[in-house]
C-alpha cells in the first residue's frame, strides 16, 4: 500500500467530515487505480459516483457531509435546526439544493427550489447550512405549531435566530412566490416582536431609496385610475411599467391581520396590469442593498419594456 497516498487521502477527508470526492483526491495526486485499490481494501467506501468516506473517520456528521458535498446544496430544514441547536428529534439529513441541480446525496431527503438566495445559507463547523430563519420558514409544514414555536423560541434565546432575520426571510420568499403565506406569517407573528416604523418615514426612505438607485419617473401618493370613488392612495407608482410599491411599516400582527386585504388590493392592481412589490420596514432598513436593489431592477425593467413597446 502506498502510505504516501494514504496520508493525502486522510488529509483531504479530515478536513470534511470524513468525505473526500475523486476530483479532490485526483488533484492531489491520487490516481483512480489507487482509489480503487482502497475501496477494495476497505479503507475507502464508495457512497455515490465521485464520492467516498474514509472508513476511518467516519463520525457522527458523515452522513451529513456526504449529503452536502454529494447534493452541492446546504443541509436544510430538520437537520439545519439540529445543527443550529433546536430540539428537533430525528436523523433524517435533509439538503436544500436549486432547482435543476445534478445532485448525488445518497440516504438524504432533497429539497429543490426555484427560491435559492446565498444568504439563506451560513456554515456550522465547516458545514454549509441553511440559516435557522430559513430552514423554520422551510418546516412551517412538517412541524406541529407547538414544536416550530418551541424551536424558535429556543433559538431567540441562545442568540442563534433574531426575529427580525425570521421576518426579512419570510418577506423575501413570499415577494417571489413562496405559498403558505399566512400560516407562516402567523407563527412568526407568535415569536416576532411588535415594532413598527412610521408610514410616512418608511416611504421616505423607499423612496429615496429607489430615486438613489437611478429608478425615474417614481410618483409619491399616487391614485390608481381604478380607485375613483374609493377613498385611499397608492405610497409609490412607477406608471409607465405599471409598478407599485408599498412599504409596510406596521407592527407585526397587524401585518398578518391584513393579509388578505393585501392580496385583494394586489389582485385588483393585477386586473389592470399593475405589479405590486411589497418592502417591510426591517427588511429596507437591516438589508436594503437586497430589498431595494431588487425592487429598483424590476421596476427599471418594467419601465424600459413598456417604452420599447411604445416606441
Amino acid at each position: 500500500m502506498d502510505a504516501t497516498a494514504d496520508q493525502k487521502i486522510i488529509a483531504l477527508a479530515s478536513q470534511t467530515g470524513g468525505v473526500v470526492t475523486m476530483p479532490a483526491m485526483q488533484a492531489a495526486g491520487v490516481s483512480r487505480w489507487t482509489v480503487r485499490r482502497r475501496v477494495e481494501s476497505e479503507f475507502l467506501d464508495r457512497r455515490a459516483k465521485g464520492l467516498f468516506v474514509v472508513n476511518a473517520l467516519a463520525a457522527d456528521r458523515t452522513e451529513l457531509w456526504v449529503a452536502q458535498i454529494g447534493s452541492r446544496g446546504a443541509i436544510s430544514h430538520e437537520s439545519s435546526l439540529r445543527l443550529h441547536g433546536a430540539p428537533i428529534p430525528g436523523r433524517t439529513v435533509h439538503v436544500l439544493v436549486p432547482k435543476g441541480t445534478d445532485n448525488k446525496a445518497p440516504g438524504s431527503v432533497v429539497h429543490e427550489t426555484r427560491l435559492w438566495f446565498d444568504e439563506d445559507v451560513t456554515s456550522v463547523d465547516g458545514l454549509a447550512v441553511t440559516t435557522p430563519s430559513r430552514a423554520l420558514i422551510d418546516v412551517v409544514r412538517p412541524l406541529h405549531e407547538r414544536r416550530w414555536t418551541s424551536a424558535a423560541q429556543r433559538l431567540i434565546r441562545d442568540g442563534s435566530l433574531d426575529p427580525d432575520d425570521l421576518i426579512v426571510t419570510f418577506q423575501r420568499l413570499d415577494r417571489n412566490g413562496r405559498s403558505r403565506r399566512k400560516e407562516t406569517a402567523s407563527l412568526i407573528g407568535i415569536v416576532a416582536g411588535d415594532e413598527a416604523m412610521s408610514e410616512s418615514v418608511l416611504e421616505r426612505v423607499i423612496f429615496d431609496g429607489l430615486t438613489s438607485r437611478g429608478v425615474p419617473g417614481l410618483k409619491r401618493q399616487f391614485r390608481p385610475p381604478w380607485y375613483a370613488g374609493i377613498r385611499g392612495i397608492i405610497d409609490i407608482a412607477e406608471p409607465i411599467g405599471k409598478t407599485i410599491v408599498e412599504g409596510d411599516g406596521r407592527p407585526w400582527h397587524l401585518t398578518t391581520d391584513a393579509i388578505e386585504n393585501d392580496h385583494a388590493r394586489d389582485r385588483e392592481g393585477a386586473r389592470h396590469g399593475f405589479l405590486t412589490i411589497r418592502l417591510g420596514w426591517r427588511e429596507v432598513t437591516k438589508f436594503p442593498e437586497r430589498s431595494l436593489g431588487e425592487a429598483a431592477a424590476i421596476i427599471t425593467a418594467r419601465r424600459d419594456a413598456a417604452l420599447r413597446l411604445a416606441s
